[in-house]
């Protein structure tokens, strides 16, 4: 964590982990509940001790905006798990709860107070999950190290301060000098879900335009896995800002190739159906 992510310097003098009751954070100390794996203990582990930084070295409000802590821990646990445990650690926390949930009664916007939230799965959704994968389109948009950079500086600026969402929201469009509102809307303030497609695809002369489009207004990234008919592979990708001022997005594919099969999403990519994000060549 001092070095990779959030690559800020543990602020405190030791750590201790206990083999305890609950899944609990304290400075200096997180009470991890028995798991069954190896696997998931590291995974519990690097997320309570994600905590340290938020809320303890932030002071942000846990109770009122649980999403201003647990959102940062839920990146940190996708982030450094597999740098502890190796590479085929595939960490799925909260993935399939935002999948089924999102748009539904239990999915409500990240902005209500965590304090109005009675049902579980809604606090769930909204303190971890949702913030959590706001952070990590984030980071595929501005860079690992220019997302780095950006949470290191937000940590020295907010430090110890109490700082409220409008002050996480203000630093970043700030210190990126870009306007973040069609982001912090969609994600934080609307009702809604995210749900791309692939919704036309034309192919003449081994040339392909592929039609995306989404279909909820909460955006994510475009990943789109291509085989063509020789075997060969291409991922092509874009980050969410592709979303910012359209619903529509075309990739064209001119590369003397034929394009055979075509999916769109990553492990990280949320959408509420994903029966539409394929297409076969006929």
């Amino acid at each position: 964590m001092s070095y990779d992510f959030p690559g800020y310097p543990y602020p405190y003098a030791h750590m201790t982990v206990v083999d305890g009751l609950d899944q609990m954070e304290y400075p200096m100390l997180c009470n991890d509940n028995p798991v069954e794996t190896f696997k998931d203990q590291v995974e519990l582990t690097t997320h309570e001790i994600m905590h340290t930084y938020f809320p303890f070295m932030m002071a942000t409000n846990q109770t009122k905006y649980g999403w201003m802590d647990e959102g940062w821990a839920t990146i940190g646990e996708w982030i450094q798990s597999p740098l502890i445990y190796g590479d085929s650690l595939v960490d799925e926390y909260g993935i399939g709860d935002v999948n089924y949930f999102s748009g539904k009664e239990a999915d409500v916007p990240i902005i209500v107070n965590s304090t109005q939230i009675s049902e579980e799965r809604s606090q769930f959704i909204n303190n971890y999950a949702k913030p959590g994968f706001v952070l990590y389109y984030l980071r595929d948009m501005f860079g690992k190290d220019k997302f780095r950079q950006l949470t290191k500086q937000y940590m020295d600026t907010w430090k110890g301060k109490h700082h409220t969402p409008w002050d996480f929201f203000n630093f970043f469009s700030s210190a990126t000098n870009q306007n973040l509102n069609w982001l912090w809307k969609r994600w934080y303030f609307d009702w809604g879900f995210p749900d791309l497609a692939i919704t036309n695809v034309v192919t003449r002369k081994n040339k392909a335009e592929i039609t995306i489009s989404a279909k909820g207004i909460r955006p994510v990234p475009v990943n789109l896995h291509v085989e063509y008919a020789d075997g060969s592979k291409e991922k092509i990708h874009y980050d969410f800002s592709v979303w910012k001022e359209k619903s529509i997005f075309k990739i064209k594919i001119a590369n003397a190739k034929t394009v055979k099969t075509l999916k769109l999403g990553d492990l990280y990519d949320v959408d509420v159906n994903k029966k539409d994000n394929t297409w076969t060549a006929k």
